[in-house]
């Protein structure tokens, strides 16, 4: 009777009240005037077709984006672009996208957000005019007629054309709404349009029949309006009609001019908060807000028919920020915004706040920390530290505690271990007092201590750890004492220490229990041991400092055993505060470190699953999800999140039978379903908000005259090149936890690398005359990123010496002081050509007596030219014959057609031998590809291509080197050795671009080390580009240049192309000397890939450098090579 007792009385305080509970994770923050707005009396909340939030108050119109709120004010001065009035009272975009704004006696003003300006539209008028410029609503019917309601005039429509007010309104029965003041209007689903007035109910317009209808309290009809005095009206996706009224309550339309009323019944706190009801939005689950003049923001569940209440709280700053509310918005992301009187707007976001949580400060919890958690049923067991443990029913709200001073008491506050095992006996285990155990005959606990001299009592006072095996017997961890085991048939314990059951140590911070009578012992420091739970004797142990072949690379050596997890398959998983998380091999039954460098960084506490497959890792650096499958982290939550901290505590985790997962922190305990977290789907749009030169914003309209429309809506900039320090600012369009919004941009042009941008924006200096393209993207809080992103174009115009004109006008300068100069000449040499006749005549005689002379000279000229044709034959002879050898150097036809599938290879020598050289070769998996350029050219540079060569065939076919970054260093190594650079004045040496490339089915991984070269690869319909590092084989020996290659790893799929080439193609000039450079050189690699046979590839790139070259000689050797996986 006693214990049925107790257990009544836990109950009833279980399904009591939720007024002490926590009132769910609906939390607020606040926007006031110190971010920006303008009052903090907000009457009216919409977004734009941009995205954008606006406020209307009664001291101008706010934008907001997320980051900064901007103003828009009336200016008396520019009354042409501002708006037209202060005090606005209502916000619409229609069917076009444009954006109107009623006001308080001001009329009409339609924004053009190219120029951020404002113009009245209302001024023109019919004879039925607009004799009330409060303006109370807007609604674009769907027939395209676009009403207009007013606070004092009734109804009108407005003809966009024309920008035209019809007056609409009459006092006559059937022709119009009988009431001047309309708080509001919608279409119902056969067309009709509803009217809701202030003084007079509903008035209802059929479009078919141009007459009215009219909806009203009738005082004895309890399904009637509640009544006349009605503040605002919403149809919800499903076609219903629901009423806000001034003092009647929240009315749903059942049809046939009847409603269902709900009302304020302070007796019920699942009524309505208060029976005045302002505005009323709809969430994505179709469940409706309602905002109220003094009760608070009020959740309507529309299936259950139930409220949920939500006020301020003076001493919760996540509470609302003011209990009388004027406006209400959910906007496309879900987010709820809340326009309050005096508090500012309260904003919800269901993104940030994804967890369900119990903390001490909402008075669910006795003490700050969770140590302990217990997912049963509906209730929700806490162990806290100083705070004894805390059972919630999730259902009611209600709270019941056990402390060592509840009526039910246990012997101490810090609960370290809570466990029910399969008798349904609950056990708590304390840190200093034991453990206790419900007891269901007296409808108390037991407390078991350690008692001196006797070895079947409790091992330690400190309970860290409880688990149940397979036969019922209960384990109870030590931190210092070893193991405790609970025999269930003579209710006495055994402790298994060091000292008697060979442990590897006596501090044990997890432990678990497997479905094959294991126990698994986490130990506080330094390895895992295996008990067989029936003759509790250790079976297996592992690392351990006894273990000859534990060592500080062990994942397990000196490691702090924080929890273990066994998933979906079996795979048994442990946690550690020092080496991140271990999966065990059962086939080689050794843990395995998880190579994830964000899980070895934090200290993981806690760990456990989901029914997908997904580990849940609590850490001291938030919550990680971590997918089994693809062996990565997926997602981590932190506080932004709305966690209540990020450090989570050891063991402290349950799954429930349903599969919600409860996690322990240090300032409460969270609660959560993983396939209901709400993930941001929504792409967030990308703007330019600011342009400045010189850290001075650049504004449309300022003297400058360099912006035709806004920052936002520009798309193209031009400035001077003296304008030479540029900055953009840019934003994600993204409200939900905008701080995790991550940006990157490029300038096309001036680079083709993605750039981080922390501060969300980007600061040019110096751009040389030209066009660029700056392109950002960003992403939401959740990674989703908007791949498109934003692009403005920026023209950098030239100096008037680099313009078109300045050189026209210097070239015909030029010219004509050239003809000048040229007709000065002419005339001289004429006057000079009469004196020269007369010499002629004088010396012709002269030259007949040394003709004879010059005549035998020529003969003896003719027998040395012979001579040296003889021996230029020789020499070049020669040459031919050290090319034929330095062909025997390269690689021959059959060897890279044995190697590679698809290629082809250009190699042409400035002279008759060359500087460049290839080299390949094959080895088991591995096949290496090298071209190398080497200082100068014909004889001295194939000489170096020889040693080059020689020497690859020894650090690689003979010592059996294969590493790429490790092969040049040898090389660098011995070429100075070669050419006696260490002590010599040589300075030869060579550049050089090695790939090692590895075949695994239908693709190729591929390992680069470069010498001062670059390497092409196309993939992913992208032309990538990776450089070698800035280090020269061979030159003057530096001991001071302990410069260090390395390695460049990527994968290639099928049909992804790789290019190596010297820089003899670059360098190649045309006839006019320009240079045929990187850019070219790239285009030729893009239409190489575009060949249907790659092998063609040789042809293309001997046309091109034909067609490029022409009658200029070659500058320098050319090697380029093409392959295709």
């Amino acid at each position: 009777m006693k214990a049925l007792f107790y257990h009544s009385l836990l109950t009833l305080l279980l399904l009591a009240s939720n007024a002490y509970g926590q009132q769910g994770t609906v939390k607020f923050e606040h926007i006031t005037s110190e971010d920006g707005l303008s009052s903090m009396s907000v009457y009216t909340i919409s977004q734009d077709k941009y995205g954008f939030t606006w406020f209307g108050t009664e001291k101008g119109l706010n934008r907001f984006d997320g980051y900064t709120i901007k103003t828009f004010y009336h200016d008396a001065e520019d009354s042409l672009r501002s708006i037209s009035g202060n005090d606005i009272s209502c916000l619409y975009t229609d069917k076009d996208g444009d954006f109107w704004v009623g006001t308080f006696g001001r009329g009409i003003n339609l924004y053009d957000p190219s120029t951020e300006s404002f113009r009245e539209v209302d001024g023109k008028v019919d004879s039925l005019a607009l004799d009330d410029r409060h303006i109370s609503g807007f609604l674009e019917d769907s027939h395209g007629n676009f009403w207009v309601t007013t606070y004092f005039g009734g109804i009108h429509l407005f003809d966009k054309e024309a920008e035209t007010l019809i007056g609409f309104d009459s006092k006559e029965e059937g022709t119009g709404t009988n009431s001047s003041d309309i708080r509001g209007v919608v279409e119902d689903e056969e067309g009709n349009i509803w009217f809701a007035s202030f003084n007079n109910g509903v008035s209802v317009y059929n479009p078919n029949t141009k007459s009215f209808s009219y909806i009203k309290h009738q005082k004895d009809d309890p399904y009637s309006l509640s009544t006349n005095a009605l503040n605002c009206i919403y149809k919800d996706k499903k076609g219903t009609i629901w009423i806000g009224t001034n003092e009647g309550g929240f009315c749903k339309y059942l049809g046939d001019g009847k409603f269902k009323t709900f009302t304020y019944d302070e007796k019920n706190s699942n009524s309505l908060g208060q029976d005045q009801v302002l505005a009323i939005a709809e969430d994505r689950l179709g469940s409706l807000w309602l905002a109220t003049f003094g009760g608070g923001v009020n959740y309507f569940d529309v299936e259950k028919e139930t409220f949920k209440r939500y006020y301020n709280n003076v001493s919760d700053p996540s509470s609302l920020s003011a209990n009388n509310q004027f406006s209400i918005y959910v906007d496309s992301n879900d987010l709820l915004w809340v326009g309050t009187y005096g508090g500012g707007v309260s904003v919800f976001d269901p993104h940030r706040y994804k967890f369900k949580t119990y903390t001490k400060t909402d008075k669910s919890l006795n003490a700050k920390k969770v140590d302990a958690v217990l997912l049963s049923g509906n209730n929700l067991y806490t162990g806290t530290y100083g705070g004894g443990v805390s059972i919630i029913n999730q259902e009611t709200g209600g709270v019941y505690s056990y402390t060592d001073h509840t009526d039910i008491s246990i012997t101490q506050n810090q609960v370290g271990a809570i466990l029910k095992d399969t008798k349904g006996r609950l056990w708590i285990g304390t840190d200093r007092g034991g453990v206790n155990v419900w007891n269901e005959e007296d409808g108390k606990f037991d407390n078991y201590q350690p008692i001196d001299g006797d070895d079947t009592s409790l091992g330690d006072r400190t309970v860290a750890s409880i688990a149940e095996d397979i036969y019922g017997n209960i384990w109870l961890a030590s931190l210092a004492k070893g193991v405790s085991v609970f025999n269930e048939d003579t209710k006495l314990f055994k402790t298994l220490k060091m000292d008697n059951k060979g442990l590897l140590f006596d501090g044990i911070r997890s432990l678990y229990t497997d479905d094959n009578g294991l126990v698994w012992l986490g130990m506080q420091s330094n390895g895992i041991q295996v008990i067989d739970a029936k003759s509790l004797k250790v079976i297996k142990t592992f690392a351990g400092p006894e273990i000859p072949e534990a060592t500080v690379r062990d994942p397990l050596y000196k490691t702090h055993f924080c929890d273990f997890y066994k998933d979906n398959d079996g795979i048994l998983w442990a946690g550690t505060n020092t080496n991140g998380l271990l999966r065990y091999n059962i086939e080689k039954e050794v843990f395995e470190q998880v190579e994830n460098d964000e899980l070895k960084s934090v200290s993981i506490r806690s760990l456990n699953g989901d029914r997908q497959g997904n580990i849940w890792i609590g850490t001291s650096k938030g919550l990680y999800k971590y997918n089994t499958s693809i062996g990565e982290v997926v997602k981590r939550y932190d506080k932004s999140d709305g966690l209540p901290s990020d450090e989570f505590t050891y063991q402290g985790s349950s799954r429930g039978e349903d599969g919600q997962l409860a996690f322990g922190t240090i300032d409460g305990v969270i609660l959560f379903y993983p396939d209901e977290l709400i993930e941001n789907k929504k792409v967030p749009p990308v703007y330019f908000m600011d342009f400045s030169i010189f850290n001075k914003s650049i504004k449309f309209g300022d003297e400058t005259e360099i912006l035709a429309q806004e920052i936002t809506f520009t798309d193209t900039i031009r400035v001077d090149y003296e304008q030479s320090v540029i900055s953009f600012d840019f934003l994600a369009l993204n409200y939900s936890i905008p701080e995790k919004n991550k940006y990157e941009y490029q300038l096309k042009g001036f680079s083709d690398q993605w750039f981080d941008s922390e501060t969300r924006s980007a600061t040019f200096t110096n751009l040389n005359p030209g066009e660029y393209t700056l392109t950002v993207r960003a992403s939401n809080n959740d990674g989703l990123w908007n791949e498109e992103g934003k692009q403005i174009t920026l023209f950098v115009t030239p100096p008037y010496w680099m313009t078109w004109w300045f050189r026209t006008i210097v070239l015909l300068s030029f010219l004509g002081s050239g003809y000048g100069w040229y007709r000065h000449r002419l005339n001289k040499e004429i006057v000079q050509k009469h004196k020269l006749e007369e010499q002629v005549v004088e010396r012709t005689a002269e030259l007949v007596q040394k003709n004879e002379e010059v005549q035998q000279q020529a003969e003896e000229l003719a027998l040395q030219r012979d001579f040296l044709a003889e021996k230029n034959e020789q020499i070049t002879q020669s040459i031919r014959y050290a090319e034929t050898i330095q062909q025997a150097f390269l690689p021959s036809t059959g060897v890279m057609d044995d190697m590679l599938k698809a290629y082809f290879l250009v190699y042409k020598a400035k002279d008759l031998v060359s500087g460049d050289f290839y080299w390949a070769y094959q080895k088991d998996q591995y096949s290496f590809m090298v071209v190398a350029d080497c200082t100068g050219h014909g004889v001295p540079g194939a000489f170096m291509s020889m040693i080059g060569t020689s020497l690859l065939n020894h650090i690689i076919k003979e010592k059996g080197v294969y590493d790429p970054a490790v092969i040049l260093a040898e090389l660098k190594i011995r070429l100075k050795v070669v050419l006696k650079q260490e002590s010599g004045s040589n300075s030869d040496g060579m550049d050089v671009a090695l790939c090692r490339f590895e075949y695994e089915e239908d693709r190729m991984n591929v390992v680069y080390a470069g010498s001062k070269s670059t390497l092409y690869y196309y993939t992913e319909h992208n032309l990538k580009k990776v450089k070698g590092d800035n280090i020269r084989i061979g030159g003057i020996w530096k001991r001071r240049n302990q410069s260090i290659f390395t390695n460049k790893t990527f994968t290639l799929n099928k049909g992804d192309v790789l290019f190596m080439s010297s820089d003899g193609l670059i360098d190649q000039n045309d006839g006019t000397k320009n240079r045929f450079g990187s850019k070219r050189l790239e285009e030729l690699f893009m239409n190489c890939v575009a060949l249907k046979d790659f092998s063609e590839g040789e042809a293309l790139v001997n046309q091109t450098i034909n067609g490029f070259q022409k009658d200029a000689n070659q500058r320098d050797d050319i090697t380029i090579f093409g392959m295709k996986v």
